[in-house]
């Protein structure tokens, strides 16, 4: 496929403040994943608060779908300009993840080696095949590899997966009923296959076993598709958006209700649609909340300096959690600190959110930047050889 060609193609401006409102929230969804690991160290509490703070697992999915939705505007906007769409679009997405994703990798062999751990089950330790796969974004399909190596790297190897149909949905996903049926059908499809999974074990971890079904692509993609709902829902919109923007009312009242449904998932039990399919639907509604008006509270400098550097936040804080918790214990050594969980989880946090964001932003500069720029040149220059146009605008990554 040489590129993406659509009799109805459509030329989205770019904002001036880049969809700050993505960036926002994608900086809360690097810091929910950072609340959920910081909060397992502090151990089993009935604290409210700490409670809550373990549902920041589902920061993934807020990742998710922000992804989703900012591929497609991506894609809306640089049609028109490159012929080589689909091309420019992996390229662009390799050289966004890889550099950094391999360096984690590396760190955390030398840290960990290769020795047993809790995400290989009942396997003795990293395989060559396991390091390839990892390696390869190619870990998400076997229950011992998907994340053994690289902490919370489950996700990267879906999404790279995803990368991979998101071409082909773009061609395919051409309104707001057609990702709604998709993500309908996708969500069917990840419960039957999850139920089937649930009777066919075909390892002797059975933990391990319901922990990969929850993971792999087939049982996230629903969460995609709420994200390329919301795609279409903000074009639709965007034309609207300076009037709308001036009423605040509504908007308020959408975010106060998805906030409150996220305390309301976080005590209930999950029986009648997947978890991770309703916080999509939840984040759908944040997102389009801030789209109508992006509060100060929620969509400031900090926030969307933070949602710049999230990748690199999701991918280190693993690292420096450890360090924390350390530093906090020896502490409370010697000062004779007797905390209790939620000063502790707050102590924690302090140290592990400021450490993480100073590494974080090293690692953006140092790793990421480099990484996207080195996509940029190749594409320039695989551009130079076909004679391919400029392209009039740049899309957010």
């Amino acid at each position: 496929m040489n590129g993406l060609h659509s009799s109805s193609r459509v030329n989205l401006p770019v904002e001036p403040q880049r969809l700050d409102s993505i960036d926002a929230l994608r900086g809360f969804a690097a810091l929910a994943v950072v609340t959920v690991h910081t909060s397992q160290c502090v151990g089993p509490s009935t604290n409210p608060l700490i409670t809550l703070a373990q549902q920041g697992s589902y920061g993934v999915q807020l990742f998710y779908v922000i992804s989703a939705f900012t591929l497609f505007f991506s894609l809306s906007i640089r049609q028109s300009a490159e012929t080589h769409l689909t091309r420019n679009f992996l390229i662009r997405r390799f050289c966004r993840i890889a550099p950094l994703f391999w360096c984690a990798m590396a760190f955390y062999l030398l840290r960990d080696g290769l020795g047993p751990r809790y995400w290989l089950g009942d396997a003795p330790s990293v395989t060559p095949l396991n390091l390839l796969a990892t390696a390869t974004f190619t870990n998400g399909f076997n229950p011992y590899w998907i994340n053994s190596v690289v902490p919370a790297g489950w996700s990267v190897a879906v999404e790279m997966m995803f990368y991979l149909t998101v071409p082909i949905l773009y061609r395919t996903i051409k309104s707001a009923n057609t990702a709604w049926a998709c993500t309908f059908a996708w969500l069917v499809l990840s419960v039957l296959v999850l139920k089937l999974g649930e009777h066919l074990v075909p390892i002797t971890d059975n933990r391990l076993w319901v922990d990969f079904l929850f993971f792999w692509l087939p049982n996230q993609m629903p969460v995609f598709g709420v994200g390329f709902v919301l795609y279409f829902i903000f074009r639709r919109l965007q034309p609207a958006l300076p009037h709308l923007r001036k009423k605040k009312t509504q908007s308020a009242a959408l975010l106060a209700v998805s906030l409150c449904a996220v305390a309301v998932l976080s005590y209930c039990d999950y029986q009648i649609l997947p978890v991770q399919f309703l916080y999509g639907l939840v984040f759908l509604c944040v997102a389009i909340a801030l789209f109508l008006h992006p509060f100060r509270l929620f969509v400031n400098g900090l926030t969307t300096s933070i949602g710049k550097i999230s990748y690199s936040v999701y991918l280190t804080h693993s690292a420096v959690i450890p360090l924390a918790e350390r530093f906090v214990r020896g502490m409370s050594r010697r000062l004779d600190w007797h905390l209790s969980p939620l000063p502790q989880f707050a102590l924690l946090m302090l140290l592990v959110v400021g450490g993480t964001l100073a590494v974080s932003t090293l690692t953006y500069r140092l790793i990421e930047l480099p990484g996207q720029n080195l996509g940029r040149r190749l594409i320039t220059a695989l551009r130079s050889k076909s004679s391919e146009k400029l392209p009039a605008s740049q899309a957010p990554v």
